[in-house]
């Protein structure tokens, strides 16, 4: 199996927007981590890693502008991949051991996904 995804032209011909679309594709995989880059506005807030579920909360006690979400503070350029290192951990103990693979969108998704893009933008 292949580490790589179809492009985002692929993807859009076959229906598939976004990470969400991706993960809702493979029951048990319907998880995946975004990265939300930090919003210097009046009401910002720094980088963020979170941890979305589809249809579950990945953290119930989560502040209420993460909607449910797990979410991982990164503390600053250099600690960004090991923010999502640590998430990946995170959810590999709270879900189950997965191997992660980057979508063309910036997420990490789980890779058993993967087959299933590959056949919705095939036709299968």
């Amino acid at each position: 199996m292949t580490n790589k995804f179809p492009t985002k032209n692929q993807m859009r011909a076959a229906k598939i927007f976004n990470s969400y679309d991706m993960a809702a594709m493979f029951p048990e995989a319907k998880v995946w981590i975004s990265v939300v880059a930090a919003d210097t506005g009046r009401g910002g807030h720094s980088a963020r890693v979170k941890v979305h579920g589809i249809g579950f909360d990945t953290d119930s006690k989560a502040h209420w502008a993460d909607y449910g979400s797990k979410t991982f503070i990164v503390w600053g350029r250099d600690t960004k991949e090991e923010t999502i290192e640590e998430a990946k951990l995170w959810a590999n103990e709270k879900f189950g051991p997965r191997v992660w693979v980057r979508n063309p969108y910036g997420d990490w998704l789980d890779a058993r996904v993967l087959p299933l893009i590959w056949g919705k933008v095939n036709g299968e």
